[in-house]
């Protein structure tokens, strides 16, 4: 059971500034952008449901919340998880040095050979 403050609920249509007035255009006028809604909610505007669905998604994915649902499909041990984590931090690392060096003598330096394994 969820414990703690309920949830606050909004009213959409608090939400609706007029985008379905064509009075901007002729105007050539910027639409005002839509208030930010709280947590990881989105407002459908003109009843664009893929735009919303696509601007979910890529709140999503800066949150982590699908890697953290790939990441939890399966059971991994906490010294398979530090081994990755590991691997991960040491690919990030070598990929911000790779684009300092090319940023820094405007060629890349070739890549260190690995084996195959």
């Amino acid at each position: 059971m969820k414990t703690g403050k309920p949830r606050q609920r909004y009213d959409v249509k608090s939400f609706d500034i007029g985008y379905t007035k064509r009075d901007n255009r002729d105007n050539r006028e910027r639409r005002p952008r839509p208030p930010k809604l709280p947590g990881m909610a989105v407002a459908v505007v003109d009843n664009n449901v893929e735009k919303a669905m696509r601007k979910l998604k890529k709140m999503l994915l800066k949150e982590g919340v699908m890697q953290e649902l790939r990441d939890r499909r399966y059971y991994m041990k906490p010294s398979f998880v530090k081994r990755e984590d590991k691997k991960r931090a040491i690919r990030r690392a070598a990929k911000l040095r790779r684009e300092r060096e090319i940023e820094e003598f405007g060629g890349g330096v070739p890549r260190k050979k690995t084996r195959a394994r």
